[in-house]
């Protein structure tokens, strides 16, 4: 009797398992370290069999690959931040990221191989998210959160798929959660001028007037340096900006024991968490350090009002071992929350409802446009702008964002009707 037609390699096939009943398919995908690999596949059916065998076989002629060690989510997920996007994102991402993964992904889809992650399996977390509660203020979790959680998970997913040949993306074949309304709360001119009055003799009067007449972010004040200030051409370069980083278990360096602790700020042999290669920073006190500010490097002009009130803050106040500007007793940087709360007691004493302290930003840039201040030099001025000018260019444009600076002065009371300048 004649033998029929070998099945050509690579091909696959079905049988039925005698033990269960279960229809197997199998694919064969070469030789790997002496070891034959090859991936199989499990259906109720034939025809279910099948249909997966098919899919195998056309992420292999997509891919060329298909790996037959597939992680967890969870597993994937601390492969994914240490190895990856530690190489890509900024220490303060990684930290936010790290606590994202593990409150809100990891307990609902960590026990999912990535093979096996469905469309269902997010669009029903979707829902879990929303019910979610807030940590703080109550409520639940608002919607731009959900949308932040996800594209956390589908930036991990992108990678997963690459490296591991699966086929798609699962948090991209649903829809995205939306942005929700976003509020903005900021005080107007009028509401800042009365902030400005009020700090008048304040010895941080000139921080407060700083981050409303400059529009610098919190970390972009507290991190300026005296070195960077220019008061007699009244121009300051943003180069740094205080941030507080992160921490990882450093118990494992030496020993190969962990610690036990759950946090790694409690830690015997705590470490910054910094991973990346690239990335720039000064450590200061404890976890607050000088790293490089999220727009690029770039000189603001400093209206006359300014000036002085940084020239008598000069005169009063000896530079610490650090040169910033503004110091808790004398030398030490100013811890952000303590700045928080300085500027909700500030807008307390002042009578005027309780915003955001990136709000000051907001006031700057939106009095700027309501003067009729182009875009470009507001961008330039608050440093909105994502692309790093030659400092030819900014010296050059920086006699127009002065003159737009000096009408913000003057909406908000601090600069004379007449044009000034600085000598």
């Amino acid at each position: 009797m004649a033998r029929g037609k070998r099945r050509d390699a690579g091909t696959g096939g079905v049988y039925q398992r005698k033990t269960d009943g279960y229809w197997v398919g199998s694919v064969e995908l070469g030789w790997e370290n002496r070891k034959r690999r090859r991936k199989i596949v499990v259906g109720k059916t034939k025809a279910d069999a099948v249909e997966k065998l098919k899919a195998v076989r056309k992420q292999l002629d997509a891919t060329g690959t298909i790996s037959t060690n597939i992680p967890t989510l969870e597993k994937w997920l601390d492969t994914w931040l240490d190895d990856i996007a530690a190489n890509r994102n900024r220490p303060k991402t990684i930290t936010a990221n790290r606590s994202l993964i593990t409150e809100h992904i990891t307990p609902h889809l960590g026990h999912h191989k990535l093979d096996k992650l469905q469309p269902a399996h997010i669009l029903a977390w979707h829902k879990t998210l929303r019910a979610k509660k807030a940590a703080r203020g109550g409520g639940t979790l608002a919607e731009s959160t959900v949308l932040r959680i996800h594209a956390v998970l589908s930036r991990a997913l992108d990678d997963a798929r690459r490296i591991y040949g699966l086929p798609g993306n699962p948090a991209k074949l649903v829809d995205r959660p939306g942005k929700g309304k976003a509020e903005v709360d900021f005080l107007d001119g009028e509401q800042a001028a009365i902030v400005l009055e009020r700090v008048i003799d304040d010895p941080l009067g000139s921080r407060w007037a700083f981050a409303l007449l400059t529009g610098q972010r919190q970390g972009e004040c507290l991190g300026l340096r005296w070195s960077h200030v220019d008061l007699d051409n009244g121009v300051a370069d943003i180069a740094w900006q205080l941030q507080r980083l992160g921490y990882r278990h450093g118990c494992t360096d030496d020993n190969g024991e962990p610690c036990g602790r759950r946090f790694a700020g409690n830690c015997p042999d705590r470490v910054l968490d910094v991973t990346k290669p690239d990335f720039e920073y000064t450590e200061l006190n404890g976890a607050l350090c000088l790293t490089r500010p999220k727009a690029a490097v770039h000189i603001i002009p400093l209206v006359p009002s300014l000036v002085h009130k940084l020239k008598e803050r000069k005169e009063r106040v000896t530079p610490g071992v650090h040169d910033l500007v503004w110091t808790r007793d004398g030398h030490r940087p100013i811890d952000l929350r303590a700045d928080y709360d300085a500027w909700i007691t500030l807008l307390d004493a002042c009578g005027l409802p309780r915003v955001r302290l990136h709000s000051a930003r907001h006031t700057c840039a939106t009095t700027l446009l309501s003067l009729g201040v182009r875009e470009n030099l507001i961008m330039q001025l608050v440093g909105h702008s994502t692309v790093a000018a030659a400092r030819a260019y900014q010296h050059a444009d920086v006699r127009a964002a002065r003159a737009a600076a000096i009408k913000l002065g003057r909406a908000l009371g601090v600069e004379p009707a007449e044009l000034t300048t600085i000598e």
